[in-house]
């Protein structure tokens, strides 16, 4: 996924959706957050900083995913990468 402020871009079971994120600024974002679309929720849940270098960071995350009224998590593994 990738994510800007307005706009965010899934590649989810073969097709690419757009979602619109909840974040309405910079700083929002930052903090992941909630993305929307169709029949597409996502949720990332970012925790530790893993990695630094300048204004890029990189973060562990857990990501729920919901489609249709049925999600499931994935906390091994996601991570969010931010950069300003």
């Amino acid at each position: 996924m990738a994510a800007v402020l307005g706009k965010a871009i899934v590649s989810y079971g073969g097709r690419i959706l757009e979602l619109a994120p909840l974040a309405k600024d910079w700083n929002a974002l930052l903090e992941g957050g909630r993305f929307s679309g169709e029949d597409l929720t996502i949720e990332v849940n970012p925790g530790a900083v893993v990695a630094r270098q300048g204004q890029f960071s990189k973060r562990d995350a857990s990501v729920s995913i919901f489609q249709n009224g049925r999600g499931f998590a994935i906390s091994h593994g996601p991570q969010w990468a931010c950069s300003s």
